[in-house]
């Protein structure tokens, strides 16, 4: 009887610390959307010094290009990660995603 509250008490602590990293995991995610968000601004601005003027005129379709296709594979990826993390401290506890985890998924994608 012992043991099985020993194995309890552990368990309740893997959860705990598992539930802390996955708030840190969307905080930093919540915080790179924020910046992606940010740099995607400075991007449509006119007259914009996020890339020197010669790169300007000639480069604004890929670099659009590339954060569309980055923006597109982060909640998956996130996911992975989060799943995989889980799986490596606790094989017991199944992944329950938080709200803040499911959502990602249905977020419109902007149309560009």
């Amino acid at each position: 009887h012992e043991a099985l509250e020993e194995a309890r008490a552990k368990f309740v602590v893997q959860v705990a610390e598992l539930e802390d990293t996955l708030e840190e995991r969307e905080r930093e995610l919540q915080l790179t959307r924020t910046q992606l968000e940010r740099a995607e601004l400075r991007l449509q601005r006119p007259g914009s010094d996020v890339l020197p003027a010669h790169q300007r005129k000639a480069t604004p379709t890929r670099a659009r290009t590339a954060m569309t296709s980055q923006q597109a594979s982060t909640p998956s990826q996130a996911t992975t990660n989060a799943a995989r993390d889980s799986r490596k401290v606790s094989p017991v506890m199944p992944f329950r995603p938080t709200q803040a985890v499911t959502g990602m998924h249905s977020e419109p994608q902007s149309p560009e």
